[in-house]
């Protein structure tokens, strides 16, 4: 056990307890009898204990003095299956006696609350003293593998039966997991500014456990990195240029040297030059930290000036003395003001920085959050059970990393709170706030503040996060102020408007329009309400819930003072003019109006008594509106991300496969599925390639079959192409403009941000433009076309899509449905929320992660035995979401399964059988015979990669199938890349050379999808590896998304880039051409709905009165 102090025991025998008028015994003498059986330990044989004495029933009585025999003869089964017998026949007496009696239930809990396990504690388990009582635990809590109450019963009787040792009772498990979980990590209450109450665990408590846990400090980044390859948020524009100072780490020590030198921002230094600077901001810069300075020049000892206001960066290696070393050195230390220093915010740089009071020594750290939400149904069935779910991940971990299950942290749910209602609980401790942590690397405590970076979900709720009324809005987009009526986005300003982001939204201007909704809403009037959020696209869920709030109290109000007779004005029964009656009525109105805003200020009345007098008369974020338009560091209308799930795959992709699929017949669905059947699958990113499944059930598909159909639809388009119609030729372009944007966004990294964004620009042009060309009255009513405008925008500021991509937190969602059907559905935001708080807590332990002792105050981590877990089972880690499996040894050769060989004899050193082999470390492919690499040639004079095929992999003859690490030879076909493109598929042309070169196993880089255009479909379902059957040429797959980004670095520009369908000029022609035809067929369709409309009330009005018995009148 690592622990700075021994914990007290956790386990003591109850006191001496009697059965009526004689001294029963020691709890702990019938332990090992009745454990035997849960159900008497756990519940009858407290009853009969509290009982004794009460009762004349004989049964009752025949039970006690059975249980006094047992006492005296503790190891007799005869006794204990008498006791079994006793019970069946008293069970309802003793029910009967407990009904309403207060007494004797008081009585029980006060005995049940003594019941304790005797555990030894075992060298290894510590904080649950046994390894049994640990692996129930762990049990208890695998994220996948839920128990239900009944389950961990039936465990535990099983193991008893089965003689297991230290087996507890039921109860005694549920108590000690709860005075673990009371220690370690407890859900709060919270209510909301509406009263409504819901549970949620605090985001800083589970960042906390982030610090201290081995297995993620090692990977957090707490300060931003400049580099020339994009992979992480932190190396994206926000973090880098647009992070307010107080959110960015504010100091850096030399962990390594002198760790108890802390070096502040905005603090005078020395360097070991003897110059004199002031650090301004810490980054990392070729994967050495560093800061960023001004250079001071001495006056004379002790006092200084800016020498040069241009800001620069040095090695932080290069630091020698903090400001207490030169103020010990120069009592009188002056840095004299300047401009420069001004307009940095400095203002004394010879005062400590005030989080260096605040952190009294120790190390200070800031880290950011991924926040996402979404309704989430608790059910497993289609009955849909609706929940708010709030679950955020650590901006500061890898991504590849942070993907996994283990690495998403539940913080709150409720069936009736609003996401912002969530947010703004989850948000109360997240402005600026220092915590406490023990840093598991440094061995220390330390201070840490975290601050929300960017707020994931699908276009619906981000929608209603930037309080925008959505895609069915006039002016739809939470980023910008596109959009319009249906007339004006028929105009060639608007409708070419809706291809290109507009001026962005303001979170101060919506702030505005909010408060000037509130204000409207104090009128009374529910049409002048709607007619505002109309004009402006913003309706604000909490504001709303108020703004209904005050039209009920000022439509009450003016009725009880202007319309009602017995309770009207005064003034207003006194003859008056009909210009005196209306100016009394508009007084009485202006004076309800102020009453109500005086109403609202005071809401809720209970965060109302807290504020300090300065605040009590203004519209307050969180209480009236939303909190996310007045949160620091965050514009919500640009932190909310294009999400490419629901976006692309579940909105583009599913576009144009409608569009595709919707008018098949049976025999098309065929040939699609027969094209699709023949196609290469290796170096696609597919879960399972499944034709059949995707034409069978077309119109149900999930976003795993879109990004299927994404990478190869394009190719059975192609097939079709020769006969294809003009507009069947026109979704053909559709479905290479998706295929080339897909791939373009489904990348790990980001080698040149300029390229990639213009790349990026050209093909959502490519897309909406195609859209165009195919129906172009699409954009004026799929939002999700419009988005695609802000990727370029999104990417700059946050880094590659995937980073934020809501796959991770979507596939957390089976994790709780798990916990929400076994919850007790009478609070399940307090039930759901203290099982997610409890798997926590395990994966703490197992991980090796660090916990304060409640009874000592000393920090402690889990035995060595517990901690061990991960290393000796892989398939606890896999359970519990967690995957140490590192990447496999590059250019290694691996048998595969002896079913899958075939044997044949080459010569004394190479073995004919099998293999596979493992690409470069970076890349972690899998490649087997056939696949297609790019490869390095072993000749000096073509040192730049080919591709080519895998003819066949030779192992050496002492390889096994187990062998691992061993690198062998590999015949492959030279293939070279023509220097055009593939007309019309746009992709390069991969033609056989017909030299056949033998490479080392590690010449192998990484592999990528490739295909044969064959004029007419076959069914055979498998594509041929031998020459016999393969025509020379390929044509290189850039629609697959497996190593797009490789493909992309190594093969000429020319040849990957995205062509624009039009310049510029010719593209704002065909917007103005398009709005032309929809200026004639928009108002023409309009008509005729509405004339269908007129006809179809009419129908149900005659249908209406058609059914009234004759006589009797209908309304209109």
């Amino acid at each position: 056990m690592d622990a700075v102090a021994t914990p007290a025991p956790l386990h003591e025998p109850i006191s001496v307890f009697h059965f009526g008028d004689k001294q029963g015994f020691d709890h702990g003498d019938l332990e090992g009898t009745f454990i035997e059986d849960e159900s008497i330990f756990d519940s009858d044989f407290y009853r009969m204990a509290s009982l004794a004495g009460k009762s004349t029933d004989d049964g009752l009585l025949e039970t006690c003095m059975t249980i006094n025999s047992v006492v005296q003869n503790r190891d007799s089964l005869l006794a204990y299956q008498s006791i079994n017998d006793h019970l069946d026949g008293v069970e309802g007496s003793v029910n009967d006696l407990l009904e309403g009696d207060d007494e004797l239930e008081d009585a029980v809990n006060e005995l049940s609350e003594n019941e304790e396990t005797h555990l030894d504690d075992e060298q290894g388990w510590f904080p649950y003293g046994n390894r049994t009582i640990f692996f129930l635990d762990l049990l208890d809590n695998l994220p996948r593998l839920r128990l239900s109450d009944d389950h961990m019963k039936a465990v535990l009787w099983v193991m008893k039966e089965c003689g297991t040792p230290d087996v507890p009772s039921f109860y005694a498990l549920r108590k000690l997991q709860g005075n673990l979980q009371q220690k370690f990590l407890e859900p709060k209450r919270h209510v909301s500014s509406q009263g409504k109450e819901f549970f949620g665990t605090d985001p800083a408590d589970l960042v906390r456990l982030d610090w201290a846990n081995p297995l993620v400090r090692n990977h957090l980044h707490v300060y931003p990195e400049v580099t020339d390859v994009v992979s992480e948020l932190w190396q994206a524009g926000k973090y880098l240029s647009e992070i307010p100072e107080n959110q960015l780490t504010p100091m850096w020590a030399d962990w390594m040297g002198a760790n108890h030198r802390h070096f502040f921002v905005n603090e005078i230094a020395q360097l070991r030059n003897d110059e004199f600077i002031i650090p301004l901001r810490w980054i990392v810069a070729r994967k050495e930290e560093h800061v960023e300075v001004i250079y001071l020049q001495k006056v004379r000892a002790g006092e200084y000036e800016v020498r040069d206001p241009e800001k620069r960066y040095i090695p932080c290696s290069q630091l020698s003395r903090n400001l207490l070393d030169l103020r010990f050195e120069y009592p009188g230390l002056v840095v004299h003001t300047s401009a420069a220093l001004t307009s940095l915010g400095i203002s004394n740089a010879t005062e400590p920085h005030p989080v260096r009071t605040i952190a009294k020594g120790r190390p200070a750290f800031c880290v950011r959050i991924v926040a996402w939400t979404d309704d989430v149904s608790g059910n497993r069935s289609k009955q849909y059970n609706a929940h708010m779910n709030l679950y955020f991940a650590s901006a500061n971990i890898p991504f590849r990393i942070r993907a996994q299950e283990s690495f998403v942290h539940f913080s709150s749910t409720s069936p009736d709170v609003s996401a912002l209602e969530q947010l703004n609980a989850f948000l109360k401790n997240l402005r600026g706030q220092w915590h406490e942590a023990f840093d598991c690397q440094l061995g220390q405590e330390i201070i840490f503040q975290v601050h929300p970076h960017l707020f994931s979900g699908d276009n619906p709720m981000q929608a209603e996060l930037c309080s925008n009324m959505g895609s069915m809005s006039r002016h739809w987009c939470r980023s910008d102020l596109s959009g319009g009526t249906k007339q004006e986005r028929e105009t060639n300003e608007g409708y070419h408007g809706l291809y290109q982001a507009g001026t962005l939204r303001q979170p101060e201007e919506t702030i505005t329009v909010i408060k000037n909704q509130l204000q409207t809403a104090t009128n009374g009037v529910q049409a002048a309400l709607d007619r505002l959020q109309r004009e402006t696209g913003i309706k604000d869920s909490v504001a709303s819930y108020w703004c209904s709030r005050l039209i009920k109290f000022v439509t009450t109000r003016q009725y009880d003072c202007i319309d009602s007779e017995a309770t009207r004005d005064p003034r207003l029964k006194q003859k008056n003019s009909q210009k005196d009656q209306k100016r009394i009525k508009d007084a009485i109105k202006k004076d309800i109006r102020d009453e109500a805003m005086q109403w609202l200020f005071r809401q809720p009345p209970e965060r109302y008594a807290n504020l300090p007098e300065s605040e009590k008369l203004t519209l307050r974020a969180g209480d009236h509106y939303n909190t996310l338009l007045d949160l620091p560091g965050i514009d919500i209308h640009r932190d909310t991300p294009v999400e490419i799930l629901h976006t692309i795959l579940l909105g583009i992709d599913k576009y144009v496969w409608y569009e595709t699929s919707n008018k098949w017949n049976q025999q098309k669905d065929q040939e699609f599925v027969a094209t699709l059947s023949n196609l290469a699958t290796d170096g696609l990113s597919v879960h399972s390639f499944r034709p059949q499944y995707i034409v069978q059930y077309k119109n149900s598909l999930i976003g795993r079959d879109f990004k299927t159909l994404q990478q190869v639809a394009i190719f059975a388009m192609y097939a079709r192409l020769e006969n294809a119609t003009q507009k069947e030729k026109e979704l053909f372009q559709v479905w290479r403009a998706t295929g080339e944007l897909g791939a373009l966004l489904w990348i790990p990294e980001i080698t040149h941000m300029e390229e990639y964004l213009a790349d990026i620009d050209t093909a959502v042009k490519n897309v909406l433009d195609s859209w165009g060309a195919f129906d172009p009255a699409r954009i004026q009513y799929k939002y999700k076309l419009h988005c695609l405008t802000h990727l370029a925008d999104n990417i700059s500021r946050f880094g590659p899509p995937v980073l934020y991509a809501t796959e991770t937190f979507e596939a957390w969602n089976g994790v709780f449905r798990y916990c929400s059907i076994l919850s007790n559905h009478q609070a399940p935001s307090r039930d759901i929320a203290k099982s997610l708080a409890a798997m926590e807590r395990v994966k703490h332990f197992v991980c090796g992660g660090w916990w304060t002792d409640s009874n000592t105050g000393a920090y402690v981590s889990a035995g060595e035995n517990i901690k061990g877990i991960l290393k000796g089972n892989e398939s606890v880690g896999r359970r519990l979401g967690i995957s140490l499996k590192g990447n496999s040894n590059p250019g290694s050769v691996k048998l595969v399964a002896s079913s899958s060989q075939i044997q044949q004899t080459l010569d004394d050193f190479i073995c004919g059988l099998s293999c596979e082999v493992y690409t470069d470390k970076s890349h972690n492919d899998i490649c087997k015979r056939g696949s297609w690499v790019f490869y390095t040639s072993d000749q000096p004079t073509s040192p730049i990669p080919h591709p080519g095929r895998i003819y066949k992999i030779i192992a050496p003859k002492v390889s096994t199938e187990s062998s691992k690490g061993t690198s062998g030879l590999i015949l492959m076909q030279r293939f070279r890349v023509l220097d055009t493109r593939h007309d019309p598929l746009g992709m390069p042309v991969l033609h056989k050379t017909g030299f056949l070169d033998i490479v080392s196993s590690k010449a192998a880089l990484f592999i990528f999808n490739a295909q044969q255009l064959l004029a007419t479909p076959t069914r055979s379902g498998q594509p041929q590896f031998e020459d016999s059957h393969l025509d020379d040429s390929y044509v290189l797959n850039l629609h697959a998304l497996h190593n797009s980004h490789l493909i992309r670095r190594i093969l000429p520009r020319a040849l990957t880039r995205p062509i624009g369908l039009y310049d510029d000029a010719t593209r704002l022609n065909k917007h103005n051409e398009w709005a032309s035809g929809l200026r004639v067929t928009g108002p023409a369709k309009r008509k005729a709905t509405q004339l269908k409309s007129a006809a179809t009330k009419q129908k149900n009005k005659d249908a209406v009165t058609a059914r009234a018995p004759e006589g009797s009148a209908t309304t209109s």
